[in-house]
């Protein structure tokens, strides 16, 4: 097994004056891209090129992390502490090339991995600028072709810094930012240590990034059974033709209420520990999983948004499209990577109105979805098109409404930094300061005007709303209303 614990004996030269002269982090990066550097370049895997072709300038495929500190992040420790985990994940630090008949990835001669610095007091930037130093970068494109998959933003407020990451999906799926994020605390913890070695790197494994579209080890684990090739055909109909989804009704929206340019900011909103653990209990006793009653209570709500505001111009069905991992016990050590497919349940309206039975049908599907793996059949299909030079960028270009709303669930994203760095009152600490939570939110495509995140971070659930212009602001907040007032309903 690959891994970089060690360090290697040379410097390297990064492009940053105060990290250059950190020699241990230097090091670090060295031995990183010691057992790296000859997998490049790499031809990019059907997922990857579906991102590619999805990606717009109005609706980049990137998605934002927010993570939340208490305490002010030293500015150049953090820095290192950047640019080093982003160079032990080596498809962060690429650009992708097109002289071959499948693109490829190729390391960046000079990646900018620069954190952008803002203090609460300064001014948004208008979205319409070139400037890539607003906050938060909610439009915000990555043109892979000449940037790197990552950049980054720290504001600095009263007792708090905020950091902005933001991933290129087809560089890295939700669980590879996860684990960049560890890394990314490890070496901020390390440098502030004082006289602590801090916490030890993450091991990494390099070689299977050679196989990022190979799922055998998924197929073969404990618990799958493919479905039948009758119901892959029955799946793709429905999907194709007899489940068409209504796109989420747009309200009527004054456009004062919008942020300058064509982009929402995203929202989000933290439940107590009190209503989480209340949350937990109930689903358990109605023995159903905490994100069967996210996507039953998801479905509710666009059904009732719908209905308020699209009146009887709405098809019959609603779906939601889900990011699933297809990871195997052996990318536990994998970098940053796509290792992943979607996932769409759906529901009429109708089907929304009993809350129970609703969430016990999700949970009786997403069952159906973890043994029976169709997600890799929507792979396939991807591949298949891929096949046909322009069919599947025609397909992007051309389809209709394919998910009335996205839904992605990073897990609790805390479980390994609880491993790995020292509690104070129930919270990590990460150096000098305490880790307070995590929010994310999906990327959004053509007819998609809503995607919701959920984290679970110290035990708290987080919800995330991200809405397309069209939604506007003061939708966008009437939206996430309305699921957390669901949430409060169902638990109480």
């Amino acid at each position: 097994m690959t891994n970089t614990d060690g360090v290697g004996n040379s410097d390297v030269k990064l492009g940053c004056d105060a990290f250059v002269t950190d020699q241990v982090m230097g090091q670090v990066v060295a031995a990183a891209r010691q057992q790296y550097e000859s997998l490049f370049p790499l031809p990019l895997v059907p997922f990857e090129r579906l991102m590619l072709i999805d990606d717009t300038a109005e609706l980049p495929m990137t998605y934002l992390i927010e993570i939340t500190f208490r305490g002010q992040l030293d500015q150049a420790a953090f820095q290192a502490a950047y640019q080093t985990a982003a160079l032990r994940h080596p498809l962060l630090v690429c650009t992708v090339h097109h002289e071959t008949l499948v693109p490829e990835w190729h390391l960046s001669d000079a990646p900018d991995l620069a954190v952008r610095w803002q203090n609460a007091s300064d001014r948004r930037r208008s979205a319409a600028s070139d400037d890539v130093a607003r906050w938060p970068p909610a439009g915000t494109a990555i043109s892979l072709d000449r940037q790197v998959g990552i950049q980054c933003w720290a504001r600095r407020e009263a007792h708090h810094t905020r950091v902005m990451l933001q991933f290129h999906h087809a560089a890295t799926d939700g669980l590879g930012a996860r684990a960049f994020i560890i890394d990314l605390m490890t070496g901020y913890a390390r440098l502030m240590g004082a006289d602590q070695p801090g916490p030890r790197w993450p091991r990494l494994d390099y070689q299977p990034l050679r196989e990022r579209a190979e799922f055998a080890a998924v197929v073969e684990s404990e618990g799958v059974s493919r479905t039948s090739t009758w119901r892959k055909i029955t799946d793709a109909y429905h999907f194709h033709w007899n489940q068409r989804p209504s796109p989420l009704a747009l309200p009527d929206v004054d456009s004062g209420d919008n942020v300058p340019g064509p982009y929402v900011e995203p929202l989000s909103y933290l439940f107590s520990l009190d209503d989480t653990q209340r949350f937990v209990a109930r689903a358990q006793r109605q023995r159903v999983w905490p994100n069967d009653v996210a996507i039953g209570l998801w479905f509710e709500t666009l059904a009732s948004w719908n209905r308020q505001h699209g009146g009887r111009r709405q098809r019959k069905w609603l779906r939601i499209v889900m990011p699933t991992a297809l990871r195997a016990n052996r990318d536990r050590r994998l970098t940053a990577a796509n290792r992943l497919s979607y996932s769409f349940l759906a529901r009429t309206p109708g089907q929304c109105a009993d809350r129970k039975l609703l969430i016990s049908g999700v949970a009786e599907e997403t069952k159906y979805l973890k043994q029976a793996l169709p997600s890799l059949d929507f792979l396939a299909g991807v591949s298949g098109a891929l096949q046909i030079p322009g069919l599947l960028a025609g397909i992007a270009r051309w389809q209709g409404c394919q998910a009335t709303a996205v839904l992605t669930n990073l897990g609790e994203t805390t479980r390994q930094v609880r491993k790995r760095f020292p509690r104070q009152d129930d919270y990590s600490v990460v150096g000098d300061v305490v880790l307070e939570s995590v929010m994310a939110v999906p990327p959004l495509r053509r007819h998609t005007h809503a995607g919701l995140g959920l984290c679970l971070c110290n035990g708290r659930l987080g919800v995330s709303l991200r809405c397309s212009a069209r939604v506007g602001l003061a939708g966008s907040r009437a939206l996430l209303d309305d699921y957390i007032q669901a949430w409060q309903d169902w638990g109480a």
